[in-house]
């Protein structure tokens, strides 16, 4: 067939040229590896969600369904975490009625938008654009709930999306994240959180800004040496807020903690929650994790 026979022309002109025949092999070795990484990371990917929902699983955590009960109390938890982002990071305004939530079968939307926007923002100075933020929509999926007397401990996948206002357009960013909740008492006053510090170049460009910009980095007062050397801790509160000796060993004590990139711990005098963007590798990695909320809960 004349396909068969241009292709039979075609590799022996490539084994009567030895350059050109070991360069395809090359590429063929480097563009199989390259797909065969691709395929790894897109399945790994896939299937950490997947390993962590069957560790809960096996802690005694079970889909919501359609208790509404329970997912009535996830929102009003989650609602107590959005507030606090909220009025930290978008709206200093102090207008937070204006949040409206929704429940349905296996899912919670809590959607936040501003009202009142004056008219267009001003044309940006150089390379500098001041920007407001017009709208932020978080959606709670596939929760899992674990109760006992004093501990509501619940888990699910964060997206949300901040839409904001620029100079003759807007923008929407996108953020999906992976949330675990435990509320009950605990002995933390104020509101607390703690993330593991940046290491290698990470740190020294995130120093550096910081020189530049002549700011303190973040801390708490009164922390052991080597708390203060592997973790970020600020009081949202209290800035001079002191942990106790104990919480902190038990933070120093998770090894998942430390080594997830990303992870932020939040200790709030009514429970403490973790959440990242990034899961964690395995079951066993996310059920030190679980163990670390039940530590910090009293």
């Amino acid at each position: 067939m004349p396909g068969q026979n241009k292709m039979r022309d075609f590799l022996f002109s490539l084994k009567s040229n030895p350059f050109a025949y070991r360069f395809l092999i090359i590429f063929s070795v480097f563009f199989g590896t390259g797909i065969l990484w691709a395929v790894i990371v897109v399945l790994t990917h896939i299937t950490r969600p997947s390993k962590i929902r069957t560790a809960l699983k096996e802690l005694r955590f079970f889909p919501v369904s359609n208790n509404f009960g329970v997912l009535e109390e996830l929102k009003n938890g989650f609602l107590r975490k959005v507030h606090g982002e909220l009025t930290a990071s978008y709206d200093k305004s102090g207008r937070l009625n204006l949040l409206k939530c929704g429940v349905s079968r296996e899912k919670i939307t809590v959607d936040y938008r501003k009202k009142d926007i004056p008219g267009e923002l001003p044309v940006p100075a150089g390379l500098i654009e001041r920007g407001r933020l017009l709208r932020i929509k978080f959606v709670i999926s596939r929760p899992l709930y674990r109760s006992s007397l004093a501990v509501q401990a619940y888990f699910a996948g964060v997206r949300s999306s901040v839409t904001t206002e620029y100079y003759r357009r807007t923008s929407t960013r996108i953020f999906e994240e992976w949330t675990l909740f435990f509320f009950g008492k605990t002995p933390f006053p104020s509101r607390v959180i703690i993330s593991p510090a940046f290491t290698g170049w990470q740190k020294a460009m995130v120093d550096s800004a910081l020189n530049l910009m002549k700011i303190d980095r973040p801390r708490i007062e009164g922390l052991l040496p080597e708390f203060e050397e592997k973790f970020i801790a600020a009081g949202e509160d209290e800035p001079g807020l002191s942990l106790p000796e104990k919480t902190q060993k038990k933070i120093l004590a998770s090894q998942a903690f430390r080594t997830i990139p990303r992870i932020r711990l939040v200790l709030d005098p009514k429970g403490a929650w973790l959440s990242g963007p990034i899961w964690p590798k395995n079951g066993e990695e996310f059920k030190g994790l679980v163990s670390l909320c039940e530590a910090l809960i009293v």
